[in-house]
């Protein structure tokens, strides 16, 4: 079984003795310490009450697992599977303490979708990536209406009529996904809302990120990003703090010389060569196996 952030299936797997390759980002795939770090660093968690709740875990999968013969001590021992896919890099991992392991490097988007075609003018060329719900959209085309910058935002999920309504001689809304290699190539900072696949083809390009997170899983993320110091998250959700935030990533070059480090780091990667690996390695795994 291939498996990717699913653990009622991953212990499914184990109670039936079914042979595991796992995948996921960092977030998705606990470190091998017991108990497993706090996923909010910030709160100082103490010591005593993350055990507690770990081996309130533990029971509950040993009540469910005794009766077929599997058992555990550490609630890390559910992840002992053959093969973990760790499909990140060190840099983003969202648990900060990991003991050393085996980075597989990021599994990109695909690269779909029209063309961009930014607005002509002078203005500084920037590229968004964001969901029409989230609460950050309006203020996004209002911040940048304050600066001299010509906005492509991608919007999958918005209507074309909304979408030509938002549109104006600065800022091209598409209500769809678009081709993200050739966005990279012309954008000089990238907006999105920390999502791994746009954040990590972005610092592969060495292009720096405005942030604006949605839940837990991005927040942490973000705050990696922000630690390379390739990308920033505004204080608040207003277009005045998104305007000054997008406005210090296009001015202070820090954040693109940080990014553009990451991007020569990693410049022999290759993510569709390594899509090709894990797939060839676990078809080798699933050849050890009889066939029931």
């Amino acid at each position: 079984m291939v498996s990717s952030y699913a653990p009622v299936s991953l212990l499914a797997a184990r109670l039936r003795g079914i042979p595991v390759a796992l995948t996921g980002i960092g977030f998705e795939v606990p470190p091998d310490q017991s108990p497993v770090p706090s996923l909010r660093p910030w709160m100082k968690i103490p010591l005593q009450r993350l055990q507690a709740a770990e081996q309130r875990v533990i029971d509950t999968l040993n009540q469910l697992g005794k009766p077929r013969g599997f058992e555990i001590e550490r609630f890390r021992e559910l992840f002992d599977v053959e093969r973990i896919f760790l499909n990140t890099f060190r840099e983003f991992d969202h648990y900060e303490s990991r003991e050393p392991v085996q980075y597989d490097g990021a599994i990109l988007v695909d690269d779909a979708g029209t063309s961009p075609v930014w607005p002509e003018g002078k203005g500084r060329a920037v590229f968004a990536y964001l969901r029409p719900d989230i609460r950050e959209f309006r203020p996004v085309l209002d911040a940048v209406r304050s600066l001299d910058v010509r906005l492509v935002l991608a919007a999958p999920g918005l209507s074309p009529q909304a979408a030509a309504g938002l549109s104006d001689e600065r800022i091209s809304v598409v209500p769809g996904p678009v081709r993200l290699g050739a966005a990279l190539q012309q954008a000089e900072v990238v907006i999105t809302y920390a999502s791994h696949g746009v954040c990590a083809a972005a610092l592969l390009a060495g292009r720096p990120l405005l942030l604006l997170p949605q839940h837990l899983e991005q927040v942490l993320f973000a705050r990696r990003i922000a630690a390379l110091g390739a990308g920033l998250r505004p204080p608040d959700t207003q277009a005045e703090s998104i305007a000054k935030t997008l406005g210090r990533l296009l001015d202070e070059p820090t954040h693109a010389q940080c990014a553009q480090a990451f991007a020569e780091r990693y410049a022999d990667y290759r993510p569709q060569e390594q899509s090709l690996r894990m797939a060839e390695e676990i078809e080798r795994l699933a050849g050890r196996w009889p066939h029931h």
